[in-house]
């Protein structure tokens, strides 16, 4: 179960009517409230990186997680993974500091290039949570 099936049966708890199981339940729900925000923009880098979803699935799952709020998320992702590009570079090349240096002022480069999918198989199951995706 995904992270959203888990905060889902938690939260639930945490406002059940059931004393025992909500007083048992908000303090794992603050926990793991907790936990995913310190390691959630690391998970999302890492699929940015991933040359077959990039920031569309992290759009994806964040609109799916966090509704309207998604769009937060996915902002706090797409600058920190710039701001890490600008980190790595900075200490490659030296004399390039910003953005537009180092990827130029063309705003056409921007175009992602779409990655065929693999002949009889499929990258995404349901297994990993990406069905949807």
């Amino acid at each position: 179960m995904g992270r959203k099936g888990k905060m889902l049966e938690l939260t639930h708890a945490a406002t059940s009517e059931d004393l025992l199981a909500s007083s048992l339940t908000r303090p794992l729900l603050e926990k793991f409230d907790k936990y995913w925000r310190d390691c959630c923009l690391v998970l999302a880098i890492a699929v940015v990186m991933d040359p077959r979803f990039k920031m569309k699935l992290v759009e994806f799952s964040f609109s799916k997680i966090y509704g309207e709020g998604g769009e937060a998320w996915t902002k706090m992702v797409d600058d920190a993974t710039h701001e890490l590009f600008l980190e790595y570079i900075t200490l490659t090349l030296p004399e390039a500091t910003t953005f537009e240096e180092v990827a130029g002022n063309d705003n056409d480069s921007k175009t992602e290039t779409e990655m065929p999918e693999p002949d009889g198989a499929s990258l995404l199951s349901s297994a990993d949570g990406c069905f949807n995706f």
